[in-house]
């Protein structure tokens, strides 16, 4: 994923290289492309006029249609650099764009030219790690190095040029004389590993960068991350969001929020965390075990989703985000449904209890108890929102409570197994 300087427009690529150029304001594609190959990472430059992605072992530069450039294709090809035979896996521009670094499972890193007409430099390699490079950046306002491999090993690289040493190549009888070569002195070395409680068997798996304030943000394998002060390797703050691997990392253009991806499936989390104060901006999490039921809100804005974890979530539909998740439940929800007017939300679960969730203070109001020690598993309610009905698994009983104060008010039996589905009309209950 790569976001336009503007903030206006995305590209995303999948795994099987194909990409799509969208615009996040009217939420439409505006472009197609096919890699035919897997791509690691994409970057727009600075100014939004081109962007680079490691296709492969190659980087490839595409100028980008705008309002200075009309042209037909909108993702037009300048150049591509063979940077390794095997996989490029990292990317970053310079801060002038006339450079880019790329960082590579042969652990080496690469500077390269993002412009075919430098005489300083084509291309020029680094080695110094002994493990795959995970993240390599460009200082602020230099063209100075923080390159980090697996195994937790950083560099800091000082480069001999600045922007005014570069000279461009020009078609002219001195076009081949002599200028200062681009050069870099390896000047800190600092292993991350050793401010982790224990670093057998985890590597490093993602790292950021924010060049303005000079943070240095690293993660691991066993969900911990480390924010240190460059580039003398300050150690700032050390955290652990979670037990499964940390697969991404960004931070925001203050350099106060750290967004962090960690595990896959139902483990999955992204976590939003404002380092200064301390606290919790944002946290998402599915659901840790199946999804038993699901029921789309009264004007369909929002879905509710119950699972065998015994967690009730509310998605938004505009942002696919969960907006609350209850857990008042100690054992699976088996039903969820919505009052007429929304502002309610009740479920049943194997646990014996129906319990209704307040939707506007997001609280549990009424909890609804079996007199019997059973499970629950239909759930309906009627349009007055005053009687809550609910089956139970194992006796094939209806229980019907008062809303308003939890009271149980009826028990309807008769039926010789469990009951699969209830259904309010009216005045009538539909038991099948």
């Amino acid at each position: 994923v790569a976001i336009h300087p503007s903030g206006t427009y995305v590209f995303l690529v999948n795994e099987a290289g194909q990409a799509q150029y969208v615009n996040l304001i009217t939420q439409t594609i505006l472009y197609r492309h096919n890699f035919r190959a897997r791509v690691s990472d994409v970057k727009f430059s600075m100014d939004g006029r081109r962007l680079a992605a490691c296709r492969g072992g190659d980087v490839q530069v595409f100028l980008v249609a705008g309002i200075e450039n009309f042209q037909l294709n909108p993702f037009m090809l300048l150049h591509t650099h063979k940077i390794t035979a095997e996989k490029a896996r990292t990317i970053e521009w310079s801060y002038d764009d006339k450079l880019l670094v790329v960082g590579s499972e042969d652990k080496q890193v690469r500077v390269v030219s993002a412009i075919k007409n430098l005489k300083n430099l084509f291309l020029h390699a680094l080695a110094a790690h002994k493990a795959e490079v995970v993240g390599s950046h460009f200082c602020h306002n230099s063209y100075d190095l923080i390159s980090v491999d697996k195994r937790g090993l950083a560099n800091h690289w000082t480069c001999a040029l600045k922007q005014e040493d570069f000279v461009e190549r020009l078609q002219s009888k001195n076009a081949f004389e002599d200028v200062k070569k681009m050069w870099y002195d390896k000047t800190k070395r600092h292993n991350m590993m050793e401010h982790l409680d224990n670093a057998q068997g985890v590597n490093l798996t993602a790292t950021t960068y924010h060049p303005s304030t000079s943070l240095l943000v690293t993660a691991f394998s066993n969900g911990a991350f480390l924010l240190h002060e460059m580039p003398h390797f300050n150690l700032i703050y050390s955290l652990r969001v979670s037990e499964t691997k940390v697969s991404h990392l960004a931070i925001n253009k203050s350099g106060d929020w750290i967004a962090i991806a960690c595990g896959k499936g139902s483990e999955g989390q992204l976590v939003v965390w404002e380092w200064q104060s301390e606290t919790y901006v944002m946290k998402q999490q599915s659901h840790s075990q199946s999804i038993k039921t699901v029921a789309y809100s009264p004007d369909g804005s929002q879905i509710a989703t119950g699972a065998e974890d015994g967690k009730v979530k509310v998605w938004s539909c505009h942002s696919s985000f969960c907006v609350v998740t209850f857990t008042d439940h100690s054992s699976g929800v088996s039903a969820v449904c919505w009052t007429s007017d929304g502002k309610a939300l009740l479920s049943a679960s194997l646990d014996g209890t129906v319990r209704a969730h307040d939707l506007v203070r997001y609280r549990n109001f009424r909890t609804m108890v079996c007199p019997d020690k059973t499970q629950l598993g239909c759930l309906a309610i009627d349009s007055a929102a005053e009687l809550v009905m609910a089956s139970s698994v194992e006796m094939f009983n209806i229980y019907v409570w008062s809303l308003e104060n939890g009271k149980l008010l009826d028990i309807l039996s008769g039926h010789s197994a469990p009951v699969a589905s209830l259904s309010v009309h009216g005045q009538y209950l539909s038991i099948a």
